[in-house]
């Protein structure tokens, strides 16, 4: 409609006054996030099409796409240049709050990227002034796209304009740029009560520079601060419980750690302690199996082959055989923990460890530790006989390659896990 045509030829106009005399590339970079690794063009710009080889009707050149998130940006620029001609200073400040919530505001579909243009629209009439504005707590944002974002952005905007003599803008920027963090950097700033404090600022990038890289957690931390992390959760449900991904050290699963509002407690734990290495043990102070779930994940050897196994680097906790385990995301296998007053994992480590047991099909987990791969546990092979444990003890004759069967004593009786011991020494 004519609206949209007006809007369209004065946004045009604005842009193209504003910069007649610039370079599509020094255009280009002005747009683009502090971090600089966005492949973003608000500029089209034409690139091979891969069909043309194979079918010589197509266009040999199409125009760049771009992604969810970079169509926010477009319309954010967009909505920018509809006010008048660029500010260097506003124009700059309104890319970095539009980036900082744009990359971190979950944009995976269209009706969050279209939430976030509803955003977008609220924010836009301050664009000229998007600072000050969102530095004054009166000033209510309707949309709840991104809020967590959204009130970092405005805390740290006010950390910016409250001290204008120590350069907060610079550091603030040099944190968002570090490492994976793309901008959400509030981790550095907030208290275990969820309040702020700038005074723990400095520490904590520090050791966020000392941690992680842009891949992730550094390679000489990935066990540590995997261990600390276990030992600092204090939520069985929303920390470990079900779908938490907790042993993957990649940029992906820390930035979530270090932004959810549910891991606020253990990360203050991790980055206020000495070193990763002081951090102590923290009870859940709920039911006892939860507490014992988590010694066991710390026994000898443990956190070290969940992070370092690509199979298990993803598993998660869920319920099964009446148990607490840890499944990988793909296949069958799972790590079955002990709990309340059933101790399958101790008996058989104590068989193991007495040699009672063997570990040819390598179902123990490397370590000091009692954990095992699998429900069924190989135990020994006595002749073509293999016997395994899993709910009641079981045999298979591998040379026949019969069905397995239950074992029973002379009696009749099943084997239970306190009379395994004395059963397989009969053999």
């Amino acid at each position: 409609d004519r609206r949209f045509y007006d809007k369209l030829t004065n946004v045009l106009d604005n842009f193209y006054n504003s910069f007649k005399s610039e370079t599509k590339e020094s255009i280009n970079a002005l747009f683009l996030p502090v971090w600089g690794d966005e492949k973003f063009k608000f500029i089209p710009e034409y690139e091979e099409n891969p069909k043309y080889k194979e079918d010589k009707s197509q266009p040999e050149h199409i125009p760049t796409t771009l992604t969810q998130q970079q169509r926010v940006v477009f319309y954010a620029i967009c909505r920018y240049f509809e006010t008048g001609q660029h500010d260097e200073a506003s124009l700059k400040q309104w890319m970095r709050v539009v980036w900082n919530i744009v990359e971190n505001a979950n944009i995976t579909s269209v009706q969050s990227m279209i939430g976030a243009m509803r955003l977008i629209d609220e924010l836009e009439k301050h664009s000229r002034e998007i600072y000050s504005w969102l530095a004054n707590d009166t000033n209510k944002i309707d949309s709840d796209a991104a809020s967590e974002q959204v009130a970092e952005e405005r805390e740290k905007i006010k950390q910016i304009i409250n001290n204008p003599t120590e350069n907060w803008e610079e550091k603030i920027i040099d944190a968002e740029n570090t490492a994976f963090f793309k901008g959400a950097i509030r981790f550095m700033f907030t208290k275990e009560d969820g309040t702020y404090d700038w005074s723990l600022f400095d520490n904590r990038l520090k050791k966020s520079e000392e941690y992680f890289d842009e891949e992730g957690v550094k390679e000489s931390y990935k066990i540590d601060i995997t261990i600390a992390l276990v030992k600092s959760l204090d939520n069985y449900d929303s920390q470990l419980w079900c779908n938490k991904h907790i042993f993957n050290t990649d940029k992906v699963h820390w930035k979530n750690i270090l932004t959810n509002k549910d891991y606020i407690s253990p990360v203050c734990v991790i980055f206020d302690a000495t070193d990763l290495t002081s951090v102590e043990t923290i009870d859940f102070s709920e039911i006892i199996y939860k507490d014992n779930i988590k010694k066991q994940l710390l026994e000898d050897g443990v956190i070290k082959f969940l992070v370092e196994n690509n199979y298990w680097k993803n598993s998660r906790f869920r319920w099964t055989h009446n148990r607490p385990c840890l499944y990988p995301p793909y296949g069958q296998n799972y790590i079955l923990f002990d709990w309340n007053k059933y101790n399958r994992n101790e008996k058989l480590k104590d068989l193991f460890d007495k040699g009672i047991v063997c570990d040819d099909k390598k179902q123990k987990i490397p370590g000091n530790n009692r954990l095992f791969q699998g429900n069924e546990i190989y135990l020994k092979k006595v002749g073509d006989i293999e016997y395994y444990w899993g709910e009641k003890l079981k045999k298979r004759d591998t040379k026949k390659n019969l069905n397995e069967e239950i074992v029973k004593d002379i009696s009749g009786n099943f084997i239970t896990i306190d009379t395994l011991e004395d059963y397989l020494k009969s053999l």
